[in-house]
């Protein structure tokens, strides 16, 4: 396992042992139902998804046992028990065999991490420090430029409408199922469907229109492919070339789902790997500004010493006019770090800090906001009002946040 995930090294033997077992399980399964032919191979580590392996789920089998039996069902009648074993064949052999591949297996190639804990700045900061150790100073990644963005901003809205008539069509392949073998073009469609069904469950949708769902949806499915193109990034034997079309290298090199990589479909031109950090900074920020939450401090688990009011006008002024001195970007990335720390901090019951009306809230955000250690975002709390209080901490977040708002409302891009 990674040396940095906390595990003990006495966990690496049964690990292996069992991705051992598995990928043989796999191979023998594939070779016994097609002795002689040639399948195409697919390292361990690129396998990202269910349908890459050979799989069986018990309620899939079962009804696809069903599909395949004619039974009658009639009051009175003996009941007859046949099976279309013609049918059964061409679906086990769709759904079990057809696609899949014999996967490789190099325990040198794997790195083990727990899953969700990936800190993409780490990634980014670390691919940059590899990238300046062969071309000297020079970083992996460069930033977008606003009219780039400003033509990715535009694709998610259409391609979240497209999205839109495509789950129509995903519903009626479904139907195809039934009557007969589906070819790989409804297969395709089965693996946008889960990818959508599994985003969809989350509460985040509730109270929102079907096209607001949409586009959250495309936006958090592409946001995921930029993720994991940085992890790979960073694991990749040698750096890719920084001109690589982002969309070739989620296609062809990580096999991701569509739904993580068709917005870079048109954009082959003019996206490329080098651009991946400041297109995650500017998804993450998009997918949580179409939340509709991140204006309000989390005050329902806020302990009540943080909440106290202001009542000051003079300081709320100051605090509105803190957002017109700063850089939006950069004011964004403050907003966040403000809303963890909170989150962090000042929700914790068993940390709460005494005396929170004698300190300023400035001082614990430099103390204990643990990303505002670069130059840029210091010097945005040094322009951060003295005169606010911890106490007063989610009535000033509120009041910076609502104008920070009415700022990228009237924005052609955030």
């Amino acid at each position: 396992p990674d040396s940095t995930s906390g595990a003990s090294s006495t966990a690496t033997p049964p690990i292996h042992i069992i991705l051992r077992h598995l990928v043989s399980v796999n191979n023998l399964l594939l070779e016994k139902c097609r002795p002689h032919h040639k399948y195409d191979t697919i390292k361990l580590r690129n396998v990202s998804r269910v349908r890459d392996c050979a799989d069986l789920e018990e309620t899939e089998c079962v009804k696809i046992l069903q599909d395949c039996t004619q039974q009658s069902l009639e009051y009175g009648k003996s009941s007859t028990f046949s099976m279309n074993l013609p049918l059964l064949e061409a679906k086990l052999y769709e759904r079990y065999i057809v696609g899949k591949k014999l996967i490789e297996y190099d325990q040198n190639q794997l790195l083990f991490t727990f899953a969700g804990q990936h800190n993409v700045r780490n990634y980014v900061d670390e691919i940059n420090e590899k990238y300046k150790q062969i071309y000297k100073d020079k970083e992996y990644f460069e930033e977008c430029s606003k009219s780039l963005l400003e033509v990715v901003y535009e694709k998610l809205q259409k391609k979240g409408g497209t999205n839109k008539r495509a789950s129509k069509k995903r519903k009626s392949n479904k139907d195809i199922l039934h009557h007969g073998v589906a070819s790989d073009k409804n297969a395709s469609s089965a693996k946008q469907e889960d990818a959508h069904h599994a985003l969809s469950k989350h509460s985040r949708m509730r109270g929102k229109s079907l096209k607001e769902q949409t586009e959250l949806q495309l936006i958090a499915s592409t946001k995921q492919g930029i993720e994991q193109t940085l992890i790979a990034l960073l694991r990749w034997p040698t750096l890719p070339k920084r001109e690589m079309a982002i969309y070739d290298f989620m296609k062809n090199n990580l096999k991701l789902f569509e739904d993580e990589y068709q917005l870079f479909n048109e954009m082959k031109s003019t996206l490329f790997l080098k651009h991946c950090e400041s297109l995650w900074k500017y998804l993450d920020k998009l997918y949580i500004i179409k939340q509709g939450k991140w204006y309000r401090s989390p005050t329902r688990n806020m302990q009540a010493p943080y909440k106290t009011d202001i009542g000051d006008q003079a300081v709320e002024t100051q605090l509105k006019q803190f957002v017109n001195q700063c850089d939006p970007n950069l004011l964004w990335e403050f907003l966040r770090e403000w809303f963890d720390f909170m989150e962090r901090r000042l929700c914790d019951q068993t940390k709460i800090i005494q005396f929170a009306d004698k300190y300023t809230l400035k001082y614990f955000l430099e103390k204990d906001a643990v990303n505002l250690n670069t130059t840029d975002l210091l010097k945005i709390l040094e322009l951060f009002p003295d005169a606010v209080k911890l106490s007063q901490s989610a009535k000033a977040y509120d009041i910076v946040a609502l104008q920070y708002k009415a700022l990228i409302d009237n924005s052609t891009v955030l």
